[in-house]
């Protein structure tokens, strides 16, 4: 082992666990400092980054879950940050289609995911 993992290693042993926000404040901290050093070309710190992002994941997913939000929402959310209206959607479905999915009288469909995904760029896990 090298020694720049050595060192980063025994220095996040102190702190095997995250059960405070100061906690993961300094891990994720921490976290960042470590990456721009991978960046910069320090490739063995990877262990290292992937079990502090491991800690960090768990802690965070444990006191701040994601709530689950309906696909209509979402498709709102991104809408007004792109400042679409349902018409900029027409080559998602048609304006009726889209009316109905934000009205909840109609869900999305496989297609309507697939298209919403690549125009905004986002995973299509999002809209299921």
């Amino acid at each position: 082992m090298s020694y720049a993992l050595d060192n980063e290693l025994g220095k996040f042993m102190q702190s095997l666990q995250i059960h405070t926000d100061e906690e993961n404040d300094r891990a994720v901290q921490h976290l960042m400092e470590l990456t721009d050093r991978f960046e910069a070309g320090e490739t063995e710190l990877e262990p290292v980054i992937d079990y502090i992002t491991g800690l960090i994941s768990a802690f965070e997913d444990e006191h701040y879950p994601i709530q689950d939000v309906p696909p209509k929402e979402i498709l709102r959310h991104l809408m007004e940050n792109h400042e679409h209206k349902q018409g900029d959607l027409s080559d998602v479905a048609s304006r009726t289609v889209i009316n109905e999915i934000l009205s909840g009288k109609k869900q999305l469909n496989l297609g309507h995911i697939r298209r919403l995904s690549e125009k905004y760029g986002v995973s299509p896990e999002l809209f299921i």
